[in-house]
């Protein structure tokens, strides 16, 4: 890096520093607001559900209004004006909304359950009254339910939670009213004769995009549960113990292309299976869901992508039983957000993962190998006890799996995945009223490796962490700080097989302060943050925060973790506006300043970033921002070879999105990546369209393209007697992809969705060369070409390589280049038939086409992708759920 890019690192650096110096001393008042309340009254009888306030209960209940905005304008009286009612018996809590407005102006925008769009109003209800979680019961003007749980006062939002309870939407001349009934099973509280929970009640008017509120709460203060208003006037009522069981059955037929040859693949398969889910109370407060031989036909397919890297692909959580709850085990390893926060303790795509082991078969021989490894049963338990105690427990079996061989008529078996048990605990404990929060999370992998043909996997692997906050004045300040460890044992196969991935890399040859140790059985390693910061009071944020991976950390047999070696100090600071001004909603202008190192003490990289975001007062959205990052020591660029010094980058991202009221919107996205010495152009762009012809019907088009061009591309690795070889290329990479998307919502519990995706990539490489001195100063010095043809030649289908030009060939490597076309698809009706009972009928369908040209033709391969014949499975699953 030239001086003066240094000196101008240095100089945003240190005006970083100085704006969160002087912020320090930046405060707001905390506005003092007083708290509301509220006195439900009991009905004798049951309330019958019509969306109307002619039950006999609502006329013994006083009107709650005095609405104010939150959004746009803090304190302001909203346009509209809304008023609730609460009730509630021995077994059920009672609410009406009535959300004043003129009936040709409420958007009734029918969708799936917790898609939420249109005129809203919840019902948000602390009854734990810890004033850090509350129970959200939403509703839109259309009767499309959401229900969601607010965890850590309001900082996590799970909407994975699926309560059984009841509501009933009308529209009149005066507005419309939603009538809710929550049954008590689904609410968790204390066995107090006298209860007080806390209460919110908000609406959302959707054409204007305003947000008011029974309680206000300021904009610039910390924390939502904690501000709630009070609920009183619930009395003698028990806590209910819910119990749910559901079973369900499940009948699929499979097509796909025969193979003539393979006895395995003869073209159609017809199966049939049955489980069973569950909930149960195992007091009020604490639930176990279960699941015996469980079902997930109804999930959507994971994207198509293309890999170039050495790390594992991050795929989202889809299966209903993992994603139900989920944030009860959500423990970062370092990063609550941003490029790092995958990185978790828990990675529950590691229960039911495609087998690990990979067979090497000879041309004569046919395999069946199970796309999947199946999920025996698993159990979790949730919940929070009386003395304020959250907690999560894990436990899943998955079975051994083998693959059937086919030699000649003769069969056998190979095992691919062991018998495997996976345990994961949470425990978080908050006291000083919400002020001090600490837990820990534990997990625990144990595999039956007794096969040989399995030693290759750690038997067993265990991590945990702690964690702790503490919050002070008013909780806008705040410090943070985990601690993470993890420990993996093995055959001494096993860990040379983790020493030597992407993740540690032990085997580097520059990695000097770490022993690589090949008879070693086991791998240890540390992990951990420090953050303090300013999360409320005022128009100003910010934090500075430390993080740490050593090099032994790894946590992928339960969790997820790209990397490790790395020490890495930021500093964030944050401004934001909140109230319309000029031409602006809303604005939010964010700077950062990061700095990496290794555990060698050798500084990976430096880098300053700055963003916006905001929504204009046309109600179009904009997200800008840039990345100068200085050189790069990357100690992972060689996959195992010595430190590469990596030229500085730029990288800049705009997203723009116009008015998402409308009925028809488009979202751009065009992301930059620029490299030093032009060894790097990266150019992704993205448009989606969405149009909504009728509150019924979405249709959305999500058009994306990538160009990615480098000079620096792994290859192979080579090891010969003059020493090793480091092979890199030119790579040219072209991906054309599409996602369409259908919604129709014929009511709040009848949909048919559709979602397909086309997909088009090709990668070609050239210019192929040996990595020489990968430090020089000069980037040129760093690598040589390999002359064509005199030192390179491709006369089949690998690349012959003759370094000292006597005519022998030194080494060979495959052609990498490819296509990769494919054409995924779930067609998926369902229908709620009653609360938590369901019937869906599902079509998934997959084609595609490979080849190894790497030549970019959309025409040809678009065509021969289309000529294939596809992959079909047509499913019907029907579940019916009982209840207590």
């Amino acid at each position: 890096m030239s001086a003066s890019k240094e000196s101008l690192l240095s100089f945003f650096k240190g005006l970083t520093v100085l704006f969160l110096t002087v912020t320090i001393f930046i405060d707001s008042e905390a506005q003092e607001i007083s708290v509301r309340s509220y006195t439900a009254v009991r009905s004798v009888n049951p309330v019958t559900l019509d969306g109307k306030d002619n039950d006999p209960v609502w006329a013994q209940t006083q009107w709650a209004d005095g609405f104010t905005q939150y959004e746009p304008y803090e304190g302001r009286q909203p346009t509209k004006q809304t008023a609730f009612k609460t009730a509630y018996d021995d077994n059920n809590f009672y609410a009406l909304i009535r959300c004043f407005d003129h009936p040709d102006s409420i958007q009734t925008r029918l969708t799936r359950k917790d898609d939420m769009d249109g005129d809203l109003a919840a019902i948000q209800i602390d009854s734990y009254f810890d004033h850090r979680t509350a129970f959200v019961f939403m509703v839109s003007a259309a009767g499309v339910k959401t229900d969601y749980i607010l965890s850590e006062d309001g900082q996590k939002e799970d909407y994975t939670w699926d309560p059984i309870w009841y509501v009933k939407t009308t529209i009149d001349a005066e507005g419309w009213t939603a009538e809710i009934r929550i049954p008590l099973s689904q609410l968790r509280f204390g066995p107090q004769n006298e209860q007080i929970w806390g209460l919110q009640v908000v609406r959302y008017l959707y054409r204007k995009q305003e947000l008011s509120l029974w309680q206000p709460i300021p904009r610039d203060a910390s924390g939502w549960v904690r501000r709630f208003g009070t609920l009183e006037g619930i009395n003698h009522i028990k806590p209910r113990r819910q119990i749910e069981i559901a079973p369900y059955v499940v009948a699929s037929a499979e097509t796909y292309p025969a193979e003539r040859e393979n006895p395995f693949s003869k073209g159609r398969d017809i199966r049939g299976k049955f489980g069973v889910d569950g909930k149960i109370g195992l007091t009020n407060n604490i639930i176990m869901d279960l699941t015996i031989n469980p079902d997930f036909g109804q999930v959507e397919a994971d994207p198509s992508e293309v890999n170039l890297t050495a790390y594992e692909t991050y795929f989202v959580e889809k299966r209903p039983f993992f994603i139900e709850g989920k944030n009860i085990f959500d423990f970062p390893v370092i990063a609550d957000e941003g490029s790092s926060s995958e990185e978790n303790l828990f990675y529950s795509r590691r229960i039911g993962r495609p087998p690990q082991r990979k067979l090497d078969l000879s041309p004569d021989m046919y395999a069946s190998i199970p796309d999947y490894t199946k999920i025996l049963g698993a159990a979790k338990i949730t919940g929070k006890t009386s003395n304020g105690i959250s907690l999560g427990i894990l436990e899943s079996v998955t079975s051994e799996e083998y693959a059937k061989i086919d030699s000649a008529g003769i069969r056998s078996k190979e095992p691919v995945e062991p018998l495997t048990n996976y345990f994961v605990a949470r425990l978080q404990k908050d006291s000083d009223k919400g002020n001090l929060i600490w837990g820990g999370m534990f997990t625990a992998v144990n595999r039956n490796t007794d096969n040989p043909a399995l030693s290759f996997l750690p038997s067993a692997a265990y991590s945990g962490g702690a964690d702790v906050t503490r919050y002070w004045k008013n909780k806008e300040y705040y410090v943070k700080g985990r601690i993470l460890f993890s420990r993996i044992n093995g055959s001494a196969d096993a860990m040379l097989g983790l020493q030597t991935s992407s993740t540690h890399y032990f085997q580097r040859p520059d990695m000097d302060y770490v022993r690589f140790d090949s008879a070693r059985t086991n791998l240890a390693g540390i992990a951990g943050r420090f953050e303090i910061g300013k999360e409320g009071g005022g128009h100003w944020r910010w934090s500075g925060t430390l993080t740490w991976k050593s090099p032994g950390f790894d946590v992928n047999d339960a969790g997820y973790v790209q990397l490790t070696d790395v020490i890495d100090e930021t500093v964030w600071i944050s401004y934001r506006i909140w109230e319309p001004f000029s031409f602006f909603r809303k604005l939010s202008l964010n700077a950062s300043q990061y700095s990496e190192f290794d555990f060698g003490g050798n500084n990976i990289v430096n880098g300053i970033n700055f963003n916006l975001s905001t929504q204009l007062k046309n109600y179009w959205n904009l997200y800008a921002g840039v990345t100068l990052q200085s050189p790069t020591r990357a100690n992972y660029f060689l996959r195992g070879g010595p430190t590469f010094l990596v030229p500085p980058s730029v990288n800049t991202w705009l997203q723009m999105a116009t008015d998402q009221r409308k009925k028809f919107f488009i979202t751009l996205q065009d992301v930059n990546r620029f490299g030093g010495n032009h060894w790097l152009r990266q150019y992704d762009l993205n448009l989606a369209f969405t149009f909504r012809p009728t509150d019924v019907i979405m249709v959305s088009a999500i058009p994306a393209y990538t160009l990615n061009q480098r000079e620096l591309q792994y290859v192979t690795h080579k090891v010969l007697s003059a020493g090793d070889r480091y092979v890199f290329a030119s790579v040219g990479q072209q991906i054309l992809k599409m996602s369409l998307r259908l919604n129709l919502s014929f009511t709040p519990n009848l949909s048919l969705q559709f979602w397909g995706q086309p997909f088009l990539a090709a990668v070609n490489y050239s210019r192929f060369k040996e990595i020489t001195d990968p430090l020089a100063k000069e980037y040129s010095n760093r690598f040589r070409l390999y002359s064509v043809p005199s030192e390179i030649s491709i006369p089949g289908d690998y690349y012959l390589v003759d370094e000292n030009h006597d005519g022998s060939i030194d080494f060979q490597f495959y052609n990498p280049n490819f296509n990769l076309n494919e054409f995924k698809s779930n067609l998926v009706f369902r229908w709620e038939y009653t609360p938590g009972s369901t019937l869906y009928l599902v079509w998934s369908h997959y084609r595609d086409y490979t080849t190894g040209l790497g030549k970019w033709d959309f025409r040809e391969n678009a065509s021969h992708l289309f000529s294939v014949m596809p992959h079909n499975v047509w499913l019907i699953k029907f579940s019916y759920r009982f209840r207590n």
